[in-house]
């Protein structure tokens, strides 16, 4: 099925458009003895955030991901997942699980150590009440402290 077929599919349903383009960077770096903070954040209302130190920023704010955000019923989920060789997360939602979006789903890249970083690259996959893939983003995600070898 194509995506078109797809979008169409869930169109007909009752849901909202989804689209969602990912590429966007969510790097905090920070001097040494510093905490460095990186979020990719699926809000409730189906937008993408990212959350850098102390400020959030929407990503694709002219395309959100559910348009309209008023369309997101409770039945979208959303799964991330990272890179085979990449740091696991430090906190936020687990891995490889679809979760529905009737919250805020995130993953988190928090550092403290000094001379030291976490990274990964995480895709981003959503689907409508348990159906096909609907479509999915990749973003980079980096915290660093200071400089790492």
């Amino acid at each position: 099925m194509s995506s078109l077929q797809l979008m169409m599919q869930v169109l007909s349903a009752g849901a909202a458009a989804v689209t969602y383009t990912g590429g966007d960077t969510v790097h905090h770096d920070v001097a040494n003895n510093n905490t460095a903070t990186a979020i990719l954040r699926v809000r409730q209302d189906g937008t993408v955030q990212k959350t850098v130190g102390f400020t959030q920023t929407q990503l694709q704010a002219l395309t959100d991901w559910i348009i309209p955000n008023t369309g997101n019923d409770n039945l979208y989920e959303v799964k991330f997942s990272k890179g085979f060789l990449d740091d696991a997360p430090t906190g936020g939602d687990a891995l490889d699980v679809w979760h529905f979006i009737s919250q805020n789903r995130t993953v988190e890249y928090v550092e403290s150590t000094n001379n030291t970083e976490v990274k990964a690259t995480i895709t981003t996959r959503i689907r409508y009440n348990g159906g096909a893939e609907i479509d999915n983003g990749t973003n980079s995600l980096r915290a660093r402290v200071g400089n790492p070898a």
